[in-house]
């Protein structure tokens, strides 16, 4: 059974940052896989957990605690599943689209549960939570399309 340091330098050579995996990335997206893809997808799965435990108003007022809890829940997976994803991208970029395509509907609820409930007159518009929202949804949106434009040449070789 090999040690935990060879588990782990074996781990470690999987990962986007490793020098036998950057030949994967084209050079002129290398920052945005090492850096701005995961503090993203991290910066999504901590905010998920957060509203875990402090409910977000305009969901809860929507459609109650229970589907609050499970928004949050689906938030912080999605997140942390396409930060995951993204880590490993040679061999787990299936996870990261799916994700993403998680992320992408959850956020889409979320602004329309903003509208509503600013339509509906119980809470004013909330311009931090739509400021958070246009902040965190272009990503996972553009990294879905990538993931397919990337993946269509294979298929069809």
């Amino acid at each position: 059974m090999p040690s935990a340091k060879v588990w782990l330098r074996g781990l470690f050579q999987k990962t986007v940052w490793s020098q036998y995996n950057t030949a994967l990335i084209p050079p002129r997206y290398h920052l945005l896989y090492t850096f701005v893809l995961p503090f993203k997808y991290l910066a999504i799965g901590l905010y998920g957990m957060l509203s875990i435990s402090v409910p977000i108003s305009s969901i809860d007022l929507m459609f109650g605690g229970l589907y609050g809890d499970m928004w949050s829940v689906a938030l912080m997976l999605g997140g942390f599943f396409a930060l995951l994803g993204v880590c490993f991208y040679a061999r787990l970029i299936w996870l990261e689209c799916v994700a993403a395509v998680t992320l992408v509907t959850l956020m889409v609820i979320y602004v329309g549960c903003i509208f509503a409930a600013a339509l509906l007159g119980e809470q004013s518009l909330r311009i931090l939570s739509l400021l958070l929202v246009i902040i965190f949804l272009p990503m996972p949106s553009w990294r879905v399309l990538d993931i397919v434009r990337e993946l269509r040449p294979a298929r069809e070789s």
